[in-house]
């Protein structure tokens, strides 16, 4: 026998066990909220470290939100002169806005997105966990910044037309 047999079995053990709502809940908001402000972080990072992303962040000035549709939460995120900036108070009409359907799908879908899984936002629109709202146009662009951060995150050249 390992000896990491015992924590297995306790591991096991804990997992059988019921959390209750009102743990569960909070906890869940409070991640998916932690994850919104980490967005803004890894978009900050990727900025100052690629500069094809910060030079694609410069192309417009732009404000959006991404809003937890179950408990309101919001966080405002603004491209203006290559500059990533975020806060939770903004606009009362952003350009566009991502709703997440509650916080834990919210919370699941950034996080496979910090780890880089291809497909993720496509995925959860298709499953109606992401709602995006407002200008097409601004969106599709939005989406082909994230295609480009995720490329420089990893250290891929980007591609070009041909």
């Amino acid at each position: 026998m390992a000896w990491y047999a015992p924590f297995d079995k306790a591991r096991d053990f804990c997992e059988q066990l019921p959390v209750p709502a009102f743990v569960k809940r909070p906890a869940n908001r409070f991640r998916a909220v932690s994850l919104m402000y980490g967005f803004y972080w890894v978009m900050r990072g990727t900025a100052m470290r690629s500069k094809v992303f910060a030079d694609r962040i410069a192309e417009k000035d732009t404000t959006f939100a991404m809003t937890l549709k179950d408990t309101g939460d919001r966080r405002f995120f603004t491209y203006s002169g290559g500059k990533v900036r975020t806060s939770l108070k903004g606009p009362e009409k952003p350009d566009f806005t991502l709703i997440w359907k509650d916080a834990p799908s919210g919370a699941k879908v950034m996080t496979d997105m910090m780890f880089q899984k291809p497909k993720v936002l496509m995925k959860a629109v298709i499953a109606q966990e992401l709602l995006l709202e407002g200008d097409a146009a601004l969106i599709g662009w939005f989406l082909e910044t994230l295609n480009t951060m995720m490329r420089a995150l990893k250290n891929k050249p980007p591609k070009t037309a041909a």
